[in-house]
């Protein structure tokens, strides 16, 4: 009764206490409850990403290009003194069972190619892939900035920033999962959706 009697005499200050948790309740249901009645996405995710860690070099600026459903790179060599390149490696998500697979890229030698040439992925020779935007099932990707500042690192400094990849199907998003190497997440490259694979 006394409970029922305070809210009635401070019903402003009952109203501004509840309504956060209200909002935080309301948001957490509408990103947790369409996700669990929603079709896991069907399709894996084929994405490529440069090891800014620097724990392998590249004698090659590397692109990745998609012909035909194939995966193909097209090596151009390094000038001398150019460090602007990184190793580039790929990234296979799998939305059922929430996790990355990463390959490397085994390259030519140094002095295999002096001009650009186009080659085949060979550690992707079994996959057929979808360069359209959205899988088959609906699925896109996207990506975006996100990070640690706030007010007062806005003011004093600090701070960090990352990025977060997803793939979303109108209410229902699947965050890729982050590992300790945090890198993974930064220039994230859209290669295509694995509509088969034989490997």
């Amino acid at each position: 009764m006394a409970l029922k009697n305070f809210i009635k005499e401070n019903f402003v200050l009952a109203l501004g206490l509840s309504l956060p948790v209200l909002l935080v309740a309301v948001f957490l249901f509408a990103s947790i409850v369409p996700k669990h009645f929603a079709t896991p996405p069907q399709y894996k995710l084929l994405l490529s990403s440069h090891d800014f860690s620097g724990s392998r070099k590249s004698d090659y600026a590397v692109d990745y290009i998609v012909k035909d459903g194939k995966l193909f790179a097209k090596l151009t060599p390094k000038k001398e003194n150019d460090y602007s390149s990184y190793y580039r490696y790929l990234l296979i998500y799998d939305g059922r069972t929430d996790s990355i697979k990463k390959i490397d890229i085994e390259l030519p030698a140094a002095d295999a190619y002096t001009q650009t040439t186009t080659l085949p992925v060979s550690e992707a020779e079994g996959l057929v892939l979808d360069t359209s935007s959205k899988a088959p099932d609906g699925y896109a990707f996207t990506s975006g900035h996100g990070g640690s500042r706030g007010i007062a690192t806005e003011i004093f400094g600090g701070g960090y920033r990352y990025n977060n990849a997803y793939i979303k199907k109108g209410m229902v998003s699947y965050k890729l999962p982050v590992t300790q190497e945090r890198y993974y997440y930064y220039n994230l490259e859209f290669l295509g959706w694995i509509t088969d694979e034989t490997l």
